[in-house]
């Protein structure tokens, strides 16, 4: 199965935000944003063409997850929508 999305998201100390979860269109696979928190308040971006996550080792799966986008056991224990 190919998963057709692309994440563009810079995790860098410098930007003061941190991604919460990618954004899907309507159930399907393709993703057209971000959710994140800066200075305390949920915000979103959108994409206009594609996405590109890139948070590290620990933060890209775990931002994954939190997108519903990993093992379906895990994230339905968690109470977290899944493909």
């Amino acid at each position: 199965m190919v998963m057709h999305f692309q994440i563009v998201v810079k995790f860098k100390t410098n930007l003061n935000f941190v991604p919460i979860q990618i954004l899907f269109r309507n159930n399907t696979k393709e993703a057209y944003g971000i959710q994140y928190d800066r200075h305390g308040e949920r915000r979103s971006a959108y994409a206009r063409k594609e996405i590109i996550l890139s948070a590290g080792a620990i933060q890209s799966p775990k931002i994954l997850m939190l997108s519903g986008i990993g093992p379906k056991e895990h994230l339905a224990a968690k109470e977290v929508h899944y493909f």
